[in-house]
Formats: C-alpha cells, sequence, structure tokens
C-alpha cells in the first residue's frame, strides 16, 4: 500500500499532466534582432526541460513562408506562413530598425483577425509598431526600444508610450477581445 505521501506525489503529477500546453507564435519580419528570439526559446525550452515535460509549444512564422533574414544577416526558415495559420493563442511579433517596411494589408488583417478571437498579441522590440499599427494599441499602454519612444509617441498618439523596460496589458474577458502583449 502506497503513502500518503506518494499518493500525494502521484495525483500532484496527475493533475500537472491534465495541464494544457501553452502554444506562442514568432512571428519573423525581416531584420527581426536574432538577440531577442533566442531568449524567448530558450526560456521555454528550459521552462519544459524543468518541468520535465512540454508545457511550453511554439512555431515561427512569417508573412509568406519563406526564410526571413536577421538583423545581423542570418536567414532563418520558419514553420510556416501566416495565412496558414488559423488559430494560435499567443503570438509575438519581432521586428527590427524599420519595422513599417514589412507591414501589409495581410499582416494588418491576420493579427486584426487574431485579436478578434481572443489572442495574446505582443511585439518585441519595434514588434509594438506593427501591433500599433494594426490600431490594437489604441488606448493601451505600451513600451518599445528606447531608440524608437519618440517616433513611437509622435506616430501613435492613442497608445500611452511608457518608458519601461517592459509593459505588460492582459485583458482577461469571456467575450473575444484584443489582449495586447509588448514586451
Amino acid at each position: 500500500m502506497a503513502s500518503a505521501r506518494s499518493r500525494l506525489e502521484i495525483d500532484a503529477k496527475d493533475e500537472v499532466a491534465k495541464v494544457d500546453i501553452m502554444r506562442f507564435g514568432f512571428v519573423l519580419l525581416p531584420e527581426f534582432p536574432l538577440y531577442a528570439l533566442v531568449p524567448a526559446m530558450e526560456a521555454l525550452r528550459i521552462a519544459n526541460q524543468h518541468a520535465g515535460r512540454r508545457v511550453f509549444d511554439w512555431r515561427t512564422f512569417s508573412i509568406d513562408g519563406g526564410e526571413v533574414r536577421a538583423c545581423n544577416g542570418m536567414s532563418l526558415t520558419v514553420d510556416s506562413g501566416i495565412a496558414e495559420v488559423a488559430v494560435c493563442p499567443n503570438v509575438l511579433i519581432f521586428a527590427g530598425n524599420h519595422p513599417m517596411r514589412h507591414f501589409s494589408k495581410q499582416l494588418f488583417s491576420w493579427l486584426r483577425r487574431l485579436a478578434r478571437h481572443g489572442s495574446v498579441l505582443g511585439g518585441v522590440d519595434t514588434g509594438a509598431f506593427i501591433l500599433a499599427e494594426a490600431r490594437l494599441l489604441d488606448d493601451y499602454e505600451a513600451t518599445v526600444h528606447w531608440e524608437s519612444i519618440t517616433t513611437f509617441r509622435e506616430r501613435y498618439t492613442k497608445t500611452k508610450v511608457t518608458e519601461r523596460l517592459s509593459s505588460l496589458i492582459a485583458i482577461v474577458s469571456v467575450a473575444p477581445v484584443a489582449t495586447p502583449l509588448s514586451i
């Protein structure tokens, strides 16, 4: 007969096993900062390792499904294009020095659709420009790379810009709403 402690340990492991996998999509725009992507992926990988199972899962996307060149010149192969992604609960946009060069109607429509269906959307480095251009940061607080704060403030007057290192906003609701997340 198992002791009370070992039964509790087994029950706790069973409860952990029932937890859904938290899924992330990383949208890589041309000139994205590799120095930001690697720590994001590694944090999830290490969390999985420490949990002893897959708690987090991630996929990489580009606008067209093709390779994306990072700001350091390295090219990365992605898992798919955004048109192939109907649903993704958590999406981070990785953008570099010239984010608006890579904003498109297709990206705008995709992000707006995800927001309507309750996805949590976030911007890394200058990824907040993409979210703001899609009007997903109106009336929210956001932060961007310090070199871009003035430009962002001038361009997106409906977004409150903070100079904190990170800004986290999440709206929890039963109804589908945009849930911006800016890192």
